[in-house]
């Protein structure tokens, strides 16, 4: 084997130093780094609370709960007036035979009509608790119930008409209304058109308010069976205080002025 020479040696020495000074090096340069990371890392919580001392300066009003600030922003939107209500209506009737199928003020033709005190339109009846829960007036029940024989087979136009009233003296304006009958048979698509112009008519609407959908169930449940019709609506509606308005009518501008939507003449009758 061949001797190992003192060459040899002295270079295995520096090799082991020159490692020995760069994990030196390593280890200083970690150091540094770390140093410098806590400094940036103290200097950023230091900065977030005066931010966050600033903030409450500025906006006392984030120290306030969540609920607080909303109820303090309803109050203040109910004294402006300036505030959109939301209403969902639902109503369901039973078919039956010897009885006319009314829906949206059409009667459409089939077998079997719906069972109510009235004409049971349940399309107009899920509208008008729409409109009556949006202006938190209660519901149809509570304005015609069945106990009353005044509204025995009576149209539900009629009732939606004075509905349109109920939200007229509370200085409510429709916005939209949304709705859709759920009926397995017959076919709807064909009367829907005349449905909106009915409802938009009675109440003062365009007819791009009005939207009315139709759809089945699969033949699940008593409405895929048949044995029923019920329908869905949900209306928007605004209050007329955050408007200025003059309360006089001109024949030329068809209503009062500044408003073409009341459908009203200078008489105050209905055009």
């Amino acid at each position: 084997m061949p001797e190992e020479t003192e060459e040899d040696g002295s270079e295995e020495e520096m090799d082991e130093e020159q490692e020995e000074d760069e994990d030196i090096v390593q280890i200083d340069e970690k150091e540094e780094k770390e140093e410098v990371t806590e400094e940036v890392t103290e200097e950023k919580v230091q900065e977030h609370q005066e931010e966050s001392e600033t903030s409450k300066e500025m906006f006392p009003r984030r120290q306030a709960s969540i609920s607080q600030c909303h109820r303090e922003n309803n109050k203040n939107n109910r004294e402006r007036g300036a505030i959109m209500r939301v209403g969902l209506g639902y109503d369901v009737h039973k078919l039956t035979e010897g009885r006319d199928l009314i829906l949206g003020g059409v009667k459409i033709p089939y077998e079997k009509g719906l069972l109510g005190h009235s004409d049971a339109d349940v399309l107009l009846h899920a509208i008008m608790d729409a409109l009556l829960g949006a202006a938190a007036l209660g519901d149809i029940g509570k304005h015609f119930p069945d106990t009353d024989e005044r509204y025995r087979g009576i149209s539900s136009m009629e009732l939606l008409k004075h509905v349109g009233k109920l939200l007229e003296e509370k200085l409510y304006l429709i916005e939209n209304i949304d709705a859709t009958i759920i009926a397995q048979r017959p076919k709807m698509l064909p009367y829907i058109e005349q449905m909106r112009e009915n409802i938009a008519e009675v109440l003062g609407l365009e007819k791009e308010q009005i939207n009315i959908k139709a759809t089945t169930e699969e033949g699940l449940g008593f409405t895929g069976s048949g044995e029923g019709i019920s329908s869905q609506a949900i209306c928007a509606i605004e209050s007329m205080r955050t408007m200025s308005y003059q309360v006089f009518a001109e024949e030329s501008a068809g209503g009062c002025q500044g408003c073409g939507g009341c459908r009203k003449t200078s008489e105050g009758t209905e055009r």
